[in-house]
């Protein structure tokens, strides 16, 4: 079916109030069906680009200007595969940096106190990395933050 065809049945079918989806599949053919499924499909599939980093050690000097953020309760950074956040209680988390869903940026909500993906806004992780959210039941690899060298270096770890 070439392209033409197919978006003229979609037209058909929009214009269509009442139609079920075993008239809709038939009104596309088995070109067109397998398409529309095929890609459902793929939506539906683990991300495995989402990857989190490993073994990693990083050190941030909380006085440089890209890091300093780091010392307002709420700020976050975005790095070498991970975000970096220091959380309204006083605390710094970790968490890698896309999402295990469909590769989306994590951020770090503050309102919420809680990781975010930029991509699903209502997809939202714990400062552990437990999933809360419609998009995915994967959790996000999180590390330690230890505050190093006098309060004056951070330590990402894991």
């Amino acid at each position: 079916m070439d392209e033409y065809s197919l978006k003229k049945r979609l037209l058909i079918y929009l214009n269509k109030k009442n139609m079920d989806r075993k008239e809709f599949l038939s009104l596309l053919g088995m070109g067109g069906a397998s398409l529309v499924v095929s890609a459902c499909l793929g939506g539906c599939s683990k991300n495995e680009s989402a990857s989190a980093p490993s073994n990693l050690n990083l050190n941030l000097d909380l006085n440089s200007t890209t890091y300093s953020v780091l010392k307002t309760k709420g700020q976050y950074v975005q790095l070498e595969g991970v975000v970096v956040a220091y959380g309204l209680d006083g605390n710094y988390y970790a968490a890698q940096l896309t999402c295990p869903h469909e590769s989306g940026r994590i951020k770090y909500d503050s309102s919420v106190n809680k990781f975010r993906c930029e991509k699903h806004d209502a997809q939202t992780f714990s400062q552990t990395g437990s999933s809360f959210g419609p998009e995915t039941s994967s959790s996000l690899k999180t590390y330690v933050c230890t505050l190093t060298n006098n309060g004056n270096t951070l330590n990402v770890k894991g």
